[in-house]
This record gives structure tokens, sequence and C-alpha cells, in this order.
């Protein structure tokens, strides 16, 4: 199904989300999987039955 298209879209919700996006992913950047696993353990997330179990 192809995607709707509008003016208001185009020219001014898409450039917004590219703005977001692209924040939101330059702050991504800077975060390691490493600081992940400290703050869910930090945050008591390791503790119980329901931790993942998997390797990457």
């Amino acid at each position: 199904m192809p995607e709707p298209h509008s003016k208001l879209v185009d020219l001014v919700i898409e450039p917004e989300v590219k703005i977001a996006s692209n924040a939101f992913l330059a702050h991504l950047d800077g975060i390691t999987v490493e600081q992940l696993c400290d703050a869910a353990n930090k945050s008591g997330l390791t503790s119980g039955a329901e931790s993942a179990d998997f390797s990457i």
C-alpha cells in the first residue's frame, strides 16, 4: 500500500520528524550496550526470573 502524501506532511511534518530522528540517533550513538546493562542492573530489572537469556 503506498504512503499517503500531502503538502502538509511533505513540507511541515516530515522535516520536523527528520530533525527529531537525527537528534534521537545522535543521542543513541553516545550510549553503549554496557551502559544500558548497567542501568538495568541498577534499577533491579535483571534480578528476577524475567531477565532475558540471549547472545549477541
